[in-house]
């Protein structure tokens, strides 16, 4: 999973199988990633639209799954 933005100390790169934390709280319309051992990301859709990030979750859980 790679994080691009223009404020470098923001981005990060993780392989799938290393993500300490990967949670969606859909009524709080939240997504939070932690790679192994390093910061915590919360993620929010712009338009607060928390399908878009319970898609984004299940899709990405089913490819750590076959990683396996």
């Amino acid at each position: 999973m790679r994080y691009e933005t223009s404020d470098k100390n923001d981005a990060f790169s993780s392989p799938l199988t290393d993500l300490e934390t990967f949670q969606v709280d859909y009524l709080q319309k939240n997504l939070r990633v932690q790679p192994w051992r390093g910061r915590r990301y919360d993620f929010t859709d712009p338009d607060g639209n928390a399908d878009r990030l319970f898609v984004f979750h299940r899709d990405v859980e089913r490819a750590r799954e076959r990683l396996k």
